[in-house]
């Protein structure tokens, strides 16, 4: 091939790849290709010189070429970067520049050989995507929504920028599934892992709620995720996304206990009715003592204790109904649940209600027992205060298979077993208009004396926490069915039997510091302890423990209330329990929620037999 024809290919191909070249001998001649020419739009006729090309450049990016010329010919250092070529026409292209530098022996430049090439269409599909991905985390900070991607075959986990400023991670901060497992809560790590091992099957599961706990400040937040497997190239990946739904969670936890506390209103009356039913007989009991000059029958006893326990039993369901306290969701029998609730509700519905409860399943979901509770109560409130002349509430357990394109799914769900939780009335009904906004808060066919309008906002919100959903159907006149749709987990839960108590066997005589501010339970359980043939001493609150203690300790055993004045139980316990040796505590309380008082001792709820006083005073000393 002659030069000319080999001159003739070079300039074809610079054409078709968009390129020029160029030969400076510093303080002699510069030389540029045909191509150089064709990208400068110049006529190839004229003499190249350094002026040309720089009056070519964008002024916006003029200053940068100049400074990284010198510094080729001062420092010998080339700095390649794009930059703009303006065309006479007034078109531009976005070209790089990549330069060899060649040196005397003495180190200094003589030669600069070199390119420019047309990116143009690399460079804004690259500033495009830059600015995608910007409004993408712009989108995500705003949101408050993170993304992950897991590529299954390298086991390579990676985070968005949000994602890591959500979980209080520094950016780049190498990730992988055990790291990230150890920022979720430890109570909610097994069912994280379990939805993980699924998402692994391919299937297409619900939103997964769980808290994490942030590295940098310990803060816990509810995290919302949604993933799917997907097939790469590369192979199997799972991508999803996080939404922070803290704020979301903690006003849907103040609106469950808004209605619950509202049920509670409602359940008042008839709980009052029952439990003023068993005082009159314990007080019945007491007047036939007095009259009898303090003796008692066996069997006036025995009445006497049944009646306690249907009071305490009162008091407990309605502290563990409407307390308030996070989701912690376990593994139930849903059946159990609605049983429980139905017993308690049964007690305050006029007999004008007939109740008909038709339980099909013994469904096992994955939920928060007390969540549930408050749900379905705000359901069976709401059927009885629709029937004020009386009718039929029904309730109804039974198991479905959801497939795709049900519209039951409400497009939020995935396929599969679901347990339908039904609660029907044969009230009044609700008008076409109303429909659509039952859920709402604070919108209420109620008159304003009957309620606030929450009670359907919450059973929305505990059900969809809990992965499902609801449906409500009503006509006029003809009453009303609310369906709750919850995932089934694993197989459906057996009955079991009922376990016997235990009765407990007595403790050996002990020196025992009774810590009560009561006196009337102070004396009675001092008492009851005496008359086991322990040795008894009081105090009536924390600090007047701490003063017996120094006076007239040691003592085996601490019995100590946990709501008093001065110094509390809990705090108490922990003075005791940091003593050398440790002096034993057993703390009672009459509150449901008592978590503190359980992570520091051994706790009784009152009211409670001589039989649990003697386990709870075995268990702590064992």
């Amino acid at each position: 091939m002659s030069a000319s024809e080999r001159a003739e290919l070079i300039d074809v191909i610079e054409e078709v790849v968009g390129l020029g070249t160029f030969v400076w001998v510093l303080g002699q001649t510069i030389s540029w290709s045909r191509g150089f020419y064709r990208l400068l739009g110049l006529d190839p006729t004229i003499p190249a010189v350094p002026e040309m090309y720089y009056e070519r450049v964008h002024p916006d990016d003029r200053a940068r070429v100049i400074m990284a010329a010198k510094a080729v010919v001062t420092r010998g250092t080339v700095d390649t970067f794009p930059y703009r070529i303006v065309r006479p026409d007034g078109s531009f292209d976005w070209v790089i520049g990549p330069s060899r530098v060649e040196l005397d022996a003495d180190g200094n430049v003589t030669r600069v050989i070199g390119t420019i090439v047309r990116i143009t269409e690399v460079h804004l599909a690259t500033e495009r995507l830059a600015q995608v991905n910007a409004l993408l985390a712009d989108t995500q900070r705003a949101a408050g929504i993170g993304s992950y991607s897991y590529d299954v075959n390298a086991n390579r986990l990676e985070w968005s920028d949000e994602l890591y400023r959500l979980l209080g991670v520094p950016p780049g901060t190498a990730v992988d599934g055990a790291f990230a497992e150890s920022l979720v809560h430890e109570e909610d790590r097994p069912r994280q892992r379990e939805w993980a091992a699924q998402l692994f099957t391919g299937a297409a599961l619900p939103p997964l709620l769980v808290r994490w706990v942030r590295p940098s400040d310990r803060k816990i937040i509810y995290l919302e995720s949604i993933s799917r497997l997907v097939q790469r190239p590369g192979g199997p990946c799972i991508v999803g996304v996080s939404q922070d739904v803290t704020t979301r969670v903690e006003l849907e936890a103040e609106l469950r206990h808004v209605a619950r506390t509202e049920a509670v209103g409602a359940l008042a009356a008839g709980v009052a009715h029952d439990f003023n039913n068993y005082l009159t007989v314990l007080s019945a009991q007491l007047d036939l003592m007095r009259l009898q000059g303090g003796a008692a029958r066996p069997s006036d006893l025995d009445t006497m204790n049944v009646a306690l326990e249907r009071c305490a039993g009162l008091v407990r369901q309605l502290l563990a109904f409407a307390r308030k306290h996070p989701f912690r969701p376990e593994r139930l029998d849903l059946a159990a649940r609605v049983e429980s609730v139905r017993a308690l509700f049964e007690r305050v519905t006029d007999p004008s209600v007939r109740i008909v409860l038709r339980l099909n399943a013994r469904s096992a979901v994955q939920g928060d027992a007390t969540q549930l509770d408050g749900a379905l109560m705000n359901l069976l409130v709401n059927a009885r205060d629709a029937m004020p002349d009386g009718g039929t509430l029904m309730i109804e357990l039974d198991e479905l298979e959801l497939e795709v394109g049900d519209a039951r799914l409400d497009g939020r769900l995935s396929p599969g077993p679901y347990a339908r939780l039904a609660v029907s009335d044969t009230g009044v009904g609700i008008a076409a208009e109303h429909l659509a906004h039952v859920f709402e808060p604070y919108f209420s066919t109620k008159p304003t004396d009957r309620g606030t309008g929450l009670g359907l906002a919450a059973v929305l919100g505990t059900t969809r926490q809990h992965g499902g959903t609801v449906h409500i159907t009503s006509e006029p006149g003809r009453g009303t069915t609310v369906e709750l749709l919850l995932p089934v987990t694993g197989a459906q839960v057996r009955s079991s039997p009922a376990r016997t108590p235990t009765v407990a066997g007595a403790v050996a005589p002990l020196r025992i510091l009774l810590v009560e501010d009561l006196a009337a339970v102070r004396e009675a359980l001092a008492m009851l302890l005496q008359g086991e043939g322990h040795e008894v001493d009081t105090a009536v609150d924390g600090r007047d423990a701490l003063d017996r203690l120094g006076a007239r300790g040691p003592y085996d055993l601490v019995i100590s209330d946990v709501t008093m004045p001065r110094m509390s139980g809990v705090e108490l316990a922990r003075e005791l329990t940091a003593m050398t040796p440790p002096v034993p505590v057993l703390l009672m309380t009459g509150y449901s929620d008592h978590a503190a008082a359980q992570a520091v001792a051994v706790t009784l709820d009152k009211p409670f037999s001589r039989e649990e006083l003697i386990a709870g005073m075995a268990r702590v000393l064992r």
